[in-house]
Parts: C-alpha cells; sequence; structure tokens
C-alpha cells in the first residue's frame, strides 16, 4: 500500500517531465526532418534499445517486490521479536534469542541474494540495450556520412544535423526515461487499485437504515468461514436472546465461540444464514450504527498510549453526559489499580514515554473492563475478561456484570471458567462451530453432557483432598 501511495505521487511528478521532454523531443525530431526527411527516423536508433532495456528493468524490480514483500514481513516480524520489550524476558527464559537471530539471518541472507540476483539480471539487460543503442547510434551516424558521401546532404547542413541529432537524441533520452519512470510506477498503482478493489469487496456496502437497542437478537443457520480457511469456523447455528439476558458461549479452544460473539455485534459478516436485531438484517443496517450500540471486553485488550483517564473515556470517546469515568473505574474494581498509579487518572500508561507506567496483564483487564462499562451500549459481548485476574478481582467484575445485566444490559459472556456461567439465562456449548447443547446450568447438568462434565471437572480441583 505505501508503495502504491508513492507511486501515484512519483508518477503525478513523471506525467509533467514527460509532456515537457515531448515538446523538447518533437522539436528536436522536426528539426532533424528538416535537414533531411530520412534522418527524423534514424534518431529513433539510440534510443529505443534503451526504452526497452529499463522497462525491462523495471519490471524485474516489480516481480522481485511481489516475491520478496513475505520475506521482508517476516524480516520485520523476526527484528520487533528480538527488540521487543514484551517478549524480552520470555526470550532469554526460554534461550530463543540464538534462534531467533539466525532466523534473522538466514531470511536477510535470502534477501541479499535475491537483490544480488536482480541487479545482474537488471545489470545484462541495461548493457544489451546500451549495445543495440551504440550499434544504433553507429548506424545513425553511418547513414548520416552515407547522405552527405552522395550528395544528398550539404557539408554545412550535415554540421547542422549532427547538433540537431545530438539534441533529438538527449531529448528523446529524456523522455523514455520520463516513460520508464512511468510505467514502474503504474505496475506498483495496479497493485494498489487491486488491493483497493479487494478491500471494497469486503466492505459492507453503505445503507441509510438506522437501529435501536434490540429487544430480541436472532441468529438463523449462521455459517462463517475465515478467508484461506477450508474448515468453517462456524456452521449452522441458531439462537435466540432477549433484552436483559446473560448469555454464555462456552466450549473448548477453537470451537467458534469468539467468532459467534462477533456476528452477534456485527463485527463479522456470516457467510451463510443472517444475524437479525428486532427482525432486521444486520447486513441491511448502517454498520456505524450497530457499532454505536455495542461494547466489546477483549482477552488481550488495547493497550492506549495514554493516560488512565483517558484510556478509560476510550470506550467512548465523545462523550458528554452520563456514567462518569470514576463511575466505571469504580464499578469494575479498576479504581483499585489507578489509586496505586503514581500521578493517578493523570499517569501515562506506556513505556515509550520516560514518566509512563505498565500495568500487569490482570490490570489491564480491569482498564479494559471499565472501558467496556464507560461506553454504556445496550449489547456488551465480554471475551474472557478475567483470564490474567486473581480469583476476588475475578469475582468482582463478574458480580458488576450480573448488575449490568440486570439494568437491562444484554451481555454475551465467553469464559472458559464455568463457575462464573452458572446464573446466566442461556449457556450455548459449542464444539467445533456447532452448536452441541444449550440451556440453563441446571438443564445442562441433568443433561450430563459436555457442560457438565467440563463443570465437574473444574469443580472437582477445588473439592477437598483425600488422603
Amino acid at each position: 500500500m505505501t508503495m502504491g501511495v508513492r507511486s501515484i505521487e512519483s508518477s503525478i511528478s513523471a506525467i509533467a517531465n514527460v509532456g515537457g521532454s515531448l515538446v523538447y523531443l518533437a522539436a528536436s525530431v522536426i528539426s532533424a526532418g528538416v535537414l533531411h526527411p530520412i534522418l527524423a527516423p534514424v534518431v529513433m536508433l539510440a534510443v529505443v534499445p534503451n526504452l526497452w532495456a529499463s522497462a525491462r528493468a523495471a519490471k524485474l524490480a516489480y516481480a522481485s517486490y511481489l516475491a520478496t514483500i513475505a520475506r521482508s514481513r517476516r524480516l520485520s516480524v523476526a527484528s520487533g521479536l528480538l527488540t521487543d520489550r514484551e517478549t524480552a524476558a520470555e526470550m532469554r527464559a526460554s534461550t530463543a534469542g540464538s534462534a531467533l537471530l539466525a532466523e534473522y539471518g538466514r531470511i536477510s541472507d535470502a534477501l541479499t541474494r535475491e537483490a544480488v540476483r536482480v541487479a545482474l539480471a537488471q545489470t545484462r539487460v541495461r548493457l544489451t540495450g546500451r549495445m543495440m543503442a551504440g550499434i544504433g547510434t553507429g548506424g545513425g551516424y553511418a547513414i548520416l556520412g552515407l547522405l552527405l558521401y552522395v550528395g544528398w546532404l550539404a557539408l554545412p547542413l550535415a554540421g547542422t544535423a549532427v547538433v540537431a541529432m545530438r539534441l533529438a537524441t538527449s531529448a528523446l533520452t529524456s523522455t523514455m526515461m520520463g516513460i520508464k519512470n512511468l510505467y514502474e510506477d503504474t505496475l506498483y498503482v495496479n497493485l494498489y487499485t487491486r488491493l483497493l478493489d479487494m478491500t471494497r469487496s469486503r466492505t459492507r456496502p453503505a445503507v441509510p437504515r438506522q437501529v435501536a437497542a434490540p429487544e430480541l437478537i436472532t441468529v438463523e443457520a449462521v455459517g462463517f468461514s475465515y478467508p484461506g480457511q477450508d474448515e468453517p469456523a462456524l456452521r449452522d447455528v441458531s439462537l435466540t436472546i432477549a433484552k436483559g439476558q446473560v448469555v454464555a458461549l462456552v466450549g473448548e479452544n477453537g470451537s467458534g465461540k469468539s467468532t459467534l460473539g462477533k456476528l452477534i455485534t456485527g463485527l463479522y459478516q456470516p457467510t451463510s444464514g443472517r444475524v437479525c436485531w428486532d427482525g432486521a438484517d444486520l447486513a441491511e443496517i448502517d454498520e456505524e450504527a450497530v457499532y454505536q450500540r455495542i461494547a466489546l471486553v477483549s482477552q488481550d485488550p488495547a493497550r492506549w498510549p495514554m493516560t488512565a483517564y483517558d484510556n478509560i473515556r476510550m470506550g467512548r470517546i465523545d462523550r458528554e453526559h452520563g456514567l462518569s469515568v470514576a463511575d466505571a473505574a469504580r464499578e469494575s474494581g479498576a479504581d483499585q489499580v489507578i489509586a496505586e498509579l503514581p500521578d493517578g487518572y493523570q499517569t501515562l500508561l506506556s513505556r515509550l514515554f520516560s514518566s509512563g507506567r505498565d500495568l500487569s496483564g490482570g490490570q489491564w483487564q480491569r482498564i479494559s473492563v471499565a472501558r467496556g462499562i464507560y461506553r454504556d451500549a445496550p449489547v456488551l459481548v465480554v471475551d474472557e475478561p478475567t483470564a490474567a485476574m486473581d480469583a476476588r478481582a475475578e469475582h468482582e467484575v463478574f458480580e458488576s456484570l450480573r448488575r449490568l445485566g440486570a439494568g437491562g444490559r444484554t451481555t454475551i459472556l465467553i469464559t472458559h471458567r464455568l463457575a462464573n456461567v452458572q446464573h446466566a439465562d442461556q449457556i450455548v456449548v459449542l464444539d467445533h462451530g456447532r452448536v452441541t447443547e444449550h440451556g440453563s446450568h441446571q438443564e445442562l447438568m441433568a443433561l450430563d453432557g459436555t457442560y457438565a462434565s467440563l463443570f465437574t471437572l473444574q469443580a472437582s480441583a477445588y473439592a477437598p483432598a483425600e488422603f
């Protein structure tokens, strides 16, 4: 994308240069043609080979760029892993530094070999072009000498013709170089436009239809497949959620819980089936209007390089009235985290700055929960919000979520800790993208299926040990 944007800018400059060179070229070629008609095409003999060589070299560079872009990205990833503070401790503890350095060196060597290969290929092409241009230049002067020998061109005019040919050759060379640069830029601009077309094909069209806080959410025979994945993440999932309900999505890793949560809130569009809010298909509703009605609390929340106050306010940064940042922090327990910071709410939460502070994973999750509460949206998706919290903090967060549900907010809870879903209105058990069990805690325990097995397994860890 960056190359495409740069090429658009440079192609505009190239068009201007080519336009000026064409005027200069036309004047020079016409001048040579006035002296003798055969001199006009003779001028081309010295430049056309260089044009071919430049175009061929540009194609080689473009093909190499496409072939190495993945390696360049991998090199950047390896460099980040070696230098990022987030991975530094684990890299040392696992003695992975030498392996990462070896990987970095291997990719660098491969990119260097490719750069040398392309440079040699371009050199051969340009050498061939210049040899042909030299032959063309010699042929041009030979033709000029022949015209002088047979008397078709007077000696004074022959001298003038030499000057005209040099001027025409210079003008043509400048023009051809401009065209070459324009051609090279066009390759990257075409790639850029193809990427934009791909983006448009994956973007929902803007629709004027708006939506209010949903009274009823229905998931109708929904299926979803990630791009490039053969196995669908969800298959034929149907579900009905009433306003104010707490719905728990449980299952093993990779069962489709997080994907279903994103489909319910319109963050993803289903491959098949549909998701409706009060009977209206989300695909036919303005996506910004949907996003205004949802809040997302994820397991790995965004760590904005801002103050603690602004980190919570990012939940709905345009708010002027209603729930305050302090209220959201108190409800989530984040106020306890902020109280320990040197400047309280004004503490900068980023080690990118010398005065910044960092938080633990559990502390960041509390900030994230506060952000979701501050957003005060009618539909809340909570995806493993307490994975890094201690038991007391986890209990406080889930108590807060229960109070929010009692206030009429619809909550989609995704978690592996089944002790926290006993009071959910609905528990949906997913396995390999399918709903295998559905009901309340009591109903699923009576069913004695997957949920009962997982719940009993987790509960056994807290049973008194027998000696």
